[in-house]
């Protein structure tokens, strides 16, 4: 087993608990593909709460032995063009740069994003310049040893002059069952998260959170199912301890059509109609 990016600490029960909760929302998003090398798509959002719809295009060009490209346009006026060089240009490490211009607020940056990979260790860095005398990055690395994955990531904002990340995580397994400890902001949230397959169509997992600032304490305890009903079918559930409950149903309608709904119900205010529900829709052409 290689060894994972710091995001990736924890995924399995990261997929339980998040992958397939979109309520709020309904999405809908096309992927197209004229040639082999040139990839068209696109993104529509409308947020129930604010009742505002957000847009974005993207066209991808793989450039043979080159790299590949993105250019990316929203609704809003944001523009970015991503360019992903080739890994032979510096063995086991990914290279990308991306370059963004916001047409209503004139404001540019440019991000630079390196990855290193090797079985034992995993790194990226990132660092952004939004040409206003700003400037900010982020770093993360992942160590394995023996079968413990041990994980830091920081970041720097200098338009703030403050530390934006100071995360710690940790992740191991014990026989089948997967264990995920993180303490974000460093000393302020603490988090477990243990997951277990039980077969090859269900998995549970269990996720709780004990957060501090100043004399302030709040903690959440919340567990999750994920059951493969059929291939191309998927149901979630999840609830925590402030009984909110959450399920949602992924759907392969067509091979190249997939519908995903869920809902969101607030069992302590059942009558007060707070309760919400998502719709995406997701098409490959």
């Amino acid at each position: 087993m290689g060894c994972p990016s710091f995001s990736d600490l924890g995924k399995c029960a990261k997929d339980v608990f998040k992958n397939g909760f979109n309520y709020g929302g309904a999405n809908c998003s096309i992927t197209a593909k004229a040639r082999k090398d040139f990839e068209l798509g696109g993104n529509l959002n409308y947020n129930f709460d604010h009742s505002k719809m957000t847009g974005l295009a993207s066209s991808r060009f793989n450039l043979a032995h080159l790299g590949k490209m993105i250019a990316k346009y929203s609704n809003d006026g944001s523009m970015s063009l991503q360019y992903f060089f080739d890994e032979s240009l510096v063995k086991d490490v990914d290279l990308n740069t991306v370059f963004s211009f916001n047409s209503e607020t004139t404001i540019k940056s440019l991000e630079l994003n390196a990855r290193y990979g090797k079985d034992e260790l995993n790194t990226f860095c990132s660092l952004s310049n939004s040409f206003e005398s700003s400037f900010s990055g982020v770093a993360d690395f992942v160590y394995k040893y023996k079968d413990v994955f041990f994980g830091y990531q920081t970041g720097y904002d200098s338009s703030r002059n403050l530390f934006t990340h100071n995360n710690l995580g940790v992740s191991f397994n014990v026989k089948d069952i997967g264990y995920h400890f993180r303490c974000t902001s460093i000393p302020n949230e603490y988090g477990l998260s243990v997951h277990r397959k039980i077969n090859n169509h269900l998995d549970v997992a269990i996720n709780g959170i004990f957060a501090k600032r100043g004399s302030s304490q709040m903690w959440t305890l919340g567990i999750g199912a994920k059951y493969l009903l059929s291939e191309g079918s998927t149901f979630r559930f999840k609830i925590d301890k402030d009984m909110q409950i959450g399920f949602s149903l992924q759907q392969r309608l067509h091979d190249s059509l997939n519908l995903t709904l869920s809902f969101n119900i607030d069992c302590p205010n059942v009558q007060s109609g707070g309760h919400k529900a998502g719709l995406s829709l997701e098409l490959e052409a």
